[in-house]
């Protein structure tokens, strides 16, 4: 006989009063009975298992142990071939409805659970026989109960006091917090309906809970991340380049100063399946990140965390460890995150700008930002300027008679490779309108700082070489920082990207750039090759002097690579580059560079 045909009601009395209930024919998953057969919770031996989501292949062990239970459910017939039945299962099947505990040796089916998220109601649940008081009632239940909405009520409806077959079930909803609401007729059958009360509880993200959404995202076409969706609230992109995302984030998961995550540009949701190739790209970045993060906090070490268990986007936790970190001998628990490790969120931001200057050092350092290093060393030393002055008086009679010369006053002017910001100051004052870029973060830091004064003035930060500035000049200076490039094919890029900024017939003048009428003419291709040629110690420190005002300062740092040209190359380059080059000048010989050169050139074409 058909549930949906079962229309007539047995009343039957045990001393209770009853509440006749009908169901609608169509929701099999509000008419299906509870149960928990003997589940015998109490002094039970746990048995090794795992909590799984049914599939396809786990019917016929449903239905068999869904014909073994018939009798204790007191079900009229045989569950197990009861079509309405059949297609509760597989309705349970396709919508991540329904539990299986399995025996990991054997393989075996121990217990199913069934549930609707809709109703917010557990609607199938059953041990065999011989697997009960091993525990996997309780794994399955609890586990079910993850994937309804705890913060409303939770129904269940199973068996009345009394009934001896129903006692392990009932004593378990009691655990789990289900209480004795009202007695029902269901099926002709006197019953119990049991409720879970809302509660207040939070819950995160994981896979844990509303599974069918999480694993939704776990496709690149929905995944939150791929589509660019925004970052939760007070996540802060620290570095994003071709390979990661590296954020921050505040409060910070386990207090510790620093907590921050790393993850790939490329969706995966599994690490295993990641190729080789880019699994060892993205863990160089990983391992790069966490070299900064160690250097910027002072942590003793880094943990490191793979997770794409609360967002279906894999991601790498990287949690700073510290000798007074409330965690010794202890993993983290990262569900402390207050009160906050920083004294306010300006100090999390100063963190962030920390990281984002030591992170533009570390990736994939190319050899021209050489400089940056020794920026620090200087700084660190107790001087304010490394470079250039802005009453460096050659520089700035240079500068004087070269704007001028080509009535620059209120144009545009745009300086490569700006270091401290000395051209700028000399520049500003003379009434250009001075825009700087470098490379390194120190040195566009302290450019700032000078050019404050200057309303017109403006400092970026860029690789001169790989980044193109998007805007249109009247004339652009070098100073000293076109022969910090030493590979021919860097060379080319950079004067590319020089002469797309400036207007047809632009000038440009290149300042004391090195110089030997004997240098090396052959085509350079690596930075290794060049070592290998020059001869030259780029890694081993040594003592030199700085003077600011008047007081000379120590500071032990390496050579910075650089590259000198003869006349001839010079000329051809810049030339083949688009430049018509007006002059070519030999300067007396300088502390900065002892044989160098002046190169005044303008962008081929009329103005």
């Amino acid at each position: 006989m058909l549930y949906n045909q079962l229309k007539c009601v047995r009343q039957i009395f045990i001393g209770v009063n009853t509440e006749q209930i009908e169901y609608p024919c169509d929701e099999w998953k509000r008419k299906t009975i509870l149960l928990d057969d003997e589940l015998r919770i109490e002094n039970t031996e746990s048995l090794s298992m795992l909590i799984r989501w049914a599939n396809e292949n786990d019917l016929p062990a449903w239905c068999a142990l869904a014909t073994e239970v018939s009798p204790i459910f007191q079900h009229p017939a045989d569950m197990g071939t009861d079509p309405e039945f059949i297609s509760y299962t597989r309705s349970k099947v396709n919508n991540y409805e329904v539990l299986a505990a399995v025996d990991y040796m054997s393989g075996n089916k121990m217990g199913f659970i069934g549930f609707s998220r809709t109703n917010n109601h557990i609607s199938w649940f059953a041990v065999s026989g011989q697997y009960r008081g091993k525990g996997a009632g309780e794994r399955l239940l609890k586990t079910a109960l993850r994937q309804l909405d705890t913060n409303k009520d939770i129904t269940v409806i199973t068996f009345l006091d009394g009934y001896s077959q129903g006692v392990a079930a009932r004593t378990l909803y009691k655990k789990y917090g289900f209480t004795e609401e009202r007695l029902i007729i269901h099926d002709n059958l006197p019953r119990c309906e049991m409720k879970r009360p809302a509660s207040t509880e939070k819950r995160g993200g994981s896979f844990h809970y509303l599974y069918p959404e999480f694993i939704k995202a776990a496709d690149i076409a929905f995944c939150p991340v791929c589509n660019g969706e925004p970052a939760p609230e007070r996540q802060t992109d620290i570095q994003i380049n071709k390979k990661v995302f590296v954020c921050g984030e505040y409060p910070g998961q386990g207090r510790l100063f620093g907590k921050m995550y790393v993850m790939p540009r490329k969706h995966y949701y599994h690490f295993e399946d990641m190729p080789p190739t880019e699994m060892v790209d993205f863990m160089s970045e990983v391992q790069r990140v966490g070299a900064a993060l160690r250097k910027v906090t002072g942590a003793v070490k880094i943990n490191y965390e793979i997770h794409s268990n609360s967002g279906a986007h894999i991601h790498i936790h990287l949690f700073p460890r510290y000798l007074d970190d409330e965690f010794p001998g202890a993993p983290i628990d990262f569900r402390i995150t207050e009160p906050a490790p920083y004294e306010s969120y300006e100090e999390f931001l100063w963190f962030v700008e920390q990281m984002k200057k030591e992170l533009q050092l570390t990736q994939n350092m190319p050899y021209y930002l050489a400089y940056e290093k020794r920026y620090q060393a200087v700084y660190a030393s107790g001087a304010t300027v490394w470079g250039h002055q802005p009453d460096d008086e050659i520089l700035v009679a240079t500068l004087t008679e070269w704007v001028n010369k080509n009535d620059l006053k209120g144009k545009k002017v745009i300086e490569y490779a700006c270091g401290e910001g000395s051209v700028g100051v000399i520049l500003s004052k003379l009434g250009c309108v001075y825009k700087g870029v470098d490379i390194a973060p120190s040195a566009v830091e302290r450019s700032k700082q000078v050019l404050a004064p200057y309303s017109s003035a403006t400092v970026s930060l860029m690789d001169m070489v790989n980044e193109p500035v998007n805007d249109v000049f009247d004339a652009a200076i070098d100073c000293m920082g076109f022969h910090m490039l030493i590979i021919d094919s860097d060379r080319r890029k950079y004067l590319a990207n020089v002469i797309a900024t400036l207007k047809p017939g632009a000038p440009m003048l290149f300042f004391r750039q090195d110089y030997h009428a004997d240098a090396y003419s052959g085509e350079v291709a690596s930075y290794e090759e060049w070592k290998a040629i020059s001869g030259s110690d780029y890694e081993t420190p040594s003592i030199r002097h700085v003077t600011n005002n008047g007081k000379e300062y120590k500071v032990n740092i390496p050579l910075v690579p650089a590259r000198a040209k003869n006349k001839e190359d010079y000329i051809a380059e810049m030339t083949a580059a688009g430049f018509v080059v007006d002059q070519f000048i030999e300067m007396e010989p300088s502390r900065a560079v002892l044989n160098a050169v002046s190169i005044y050139v303008h962008k081929s074409g009329l103005k």
